[in-house]
């Protein structure tokens, strides 16, 4: 639980990964690992107070990141106003099944198209069980990106050139994925916007292994993962959400992307949605020694 007028800062161990909590200038929790990995949750501008008379969660956000670069995961969810500790509470179960689990090894790990569509299956199961036990008041949305190294790869070479990994998506509700290409500065969205909600389907929406030539993450592409808040500011500059993020973030580090998003929505001069976001540089964050110290981190502010 974080509360009002706390700062805390956590090293976590071999000290680059950063996680901090915090209220002051409108920013809520941040954790971020330089030109890897960098994610926070935005209040929304104006955001009316969730609940009501003493309810734990009154004025909560309800968004929830998740980031384990030990497996290969992030992910977001986003939980209904009445019940924002919904999205959280989603993740944690995530988390702790994966952990449990044999097929998810120490990350970086190389997979060949085998063990990675084996493991891939298994998380895509995993949260679909999850989501059929999940009852219909903790409803939330789920975006998540999984990534492993390619045995072998492309050129043999690991790090923000081509170095062949492995990639997919599983996806549900209305929060995003998009993909920022290194080569072209081309953003593309990797997730189609539906209803299905965890606890409203007995399976996700979408769960797919990226194979497609303009799909595809290459080494030093950036990868987006939003709440759809981000629509809701793109909208209020009159672009869509392709278009705001081609114009503001593209050629920024993940830290930079974060930054600019957030800096964005404390200027909006409209009431906007909360926004949970993490940005990923997959190929730096397998080729970085520092990912064995972040073995699943959850950004949230509503507790279950």
């Amino acid at each position: 639980m974080i509360k009002d007028n706390i700062k805390e800062r956590v090293k976590e161990r071999e000290g680059e990964g950063e996680l901090r909590r915090s209220r002051e200038g409108g920013r809520i929790l941040t954790f971020d690992i330089p030109d890897v990995c960098s994610a926070s949750l935005i209040p929304g501008r104006s955001r009316p107070i969730n609940g009501s008379g003493g309810d734990f969660n009154a004025g909560k956000i309800g968004d929830s990141v998740y980031i384990d670069l030990n497996l290969g995961i992030v992910a977001v969810a986003d939980g209904p106003e009445r019940n924002p500790s919904a999205s959280s509470a989603f993740i944690k179960k995530l988390k702790a099944a994966v952990h449990d689990s044999t097929s998810f090894g120490s990350h970086p790990e190389v997979f060949s198209e085998t063990l990675f569509e084996g493991a891939f299956g298994e998380l895509v199961e995993t949260a679909n069980e999850i989501s059929r036990g999940t009852d219909y008041h903790n409803a939330t949305t789920f975006s998540a990106l999984f990534t492993g190294l390619r045995d072998g790869g492309d050129d043999g070479s690991i790090g923000r050139g081509r170095c062949g990994l492995h990639s997919a998506v599983l996806h549900t509700g209305d929060s995003m994925i998009f993909k920022i290409s290194a080569g072209t500065g081309e953003v593309s969205r990797l997730t189609k916007t539906n209803h299905f909600l965890i606890g409203r389907a007995p399976r996700l929406f979408q769960a797919e292994i990226l194979s497609k030539v303009d799909e595809s993450i290459e080494g030093g592409d950036t990868v987006l993962l939003t709440t759809d808040g981000l629509n809701e500011l793109a909208r209020s500059r009159g672009v869509t959400t392709e278009y705001f993020l081609s114009e503001e973030v593209v050629g920024l580090d993940p830290r930079g992307v974060t930054g600019r998003i957030g800096s964005l929505a404390g200027g909006a001069k409209i009431r906007l949605d909360d926004i949970g976001l993490v940005c990923l540089v997959p190929g730096a964050a397998i080729s970085r020694h520092q990912n064995k110290a972040v073995p699943g981190i959850i950004l949230e502010d509503a507790v279950g």
